[in-house]
């Protein structure tokens, strides 16, 4: 029998119980990703690299992200954090990665592929003119720092130019990646400040 996964959170001193919070779960490796193409929906179209899929279907769920994106007709800036999210938790071989391009270049109205283009991240795009592996790097560390200055100006109005600035300095994907997992629990301009300025 498994073991029953954790659905309570609590902090708790002798003589006081602090928090105690229940939530309810949501298995994503247990859904379907087939299932959820034809639901309108950001958050599904992001969440269906962590559903249940197989190595042979990797590209396909990589094409019908992207076909979700374009029924959606979301704007530049949010279509990029999805695409970085995508990226990020499915990871394709560079060949493979161009297969999925090119097949839905085939497949589209010359329309749809001029909305894919835009879509693509910024280091989606990049790679592909350059055909280097560094042009490919260079531009997720960028698509990383777009993702963060995105979500802190939405999380906490707008920042200030120098907070821009330093994430604009950090070079370390790694650091960058740090970032975007931790800023969802930050409650403040100064929190993300100090974990950019932390080494």
């Amino acid at each position: 029998m498994k073991n029953k996964t954790k659905d309570n959170y609590s902090i708790d001193f002798p003589f006081h119980n602090v928090v105690d919070f229940n939530f309810l779960q949501l298995h994503l490796k247990r859904k379907n990703w087939r299932e959820y193409l034809k639901k309108e929906n950001p958050a599904v179209a992001a969440l269906l690299c962590k559903m249940d899929y197989n190595k042979e279907e990797r590209k396909q769920v990589k094409k019908e992200f992207f076909r979700m994106l374009l029924k959606l007709e979301l704007d530049e800036a949010k279509a990029e954090i999805l695409t970085t999210f995508m990226d990020n938790y499915l990871k394709l071989p560079p060949e493979e990665e161009e297969a999925v391009i090119e097949d839905l270049e085939e497949e589209l109205p010359e329309k749809e592929v001029e909305k894919l283009e835009k879509l693509m991240t910024s280091w989606e795009r990049k790679g592909r003119e350059e055909g280097k592996a560094e042009g490919k790097a260079e531009g997720e560390v960028n698509a990383l720092k777009t993702v963060i200055i995105n979500l802190a100006n939405q999380k906490f109005g707008s920042i200030e130019g120098s907070t821009e600035e330093k994430i604009n300095n950090i070079s370390q994907k790694e650091k960058l990646e740090e970032v975007v997992n931790k800023i969802i629990k930050l409650d403040s301009e100064k929190e993300l400040i100090k974990i950019l300025e932390t080494e």
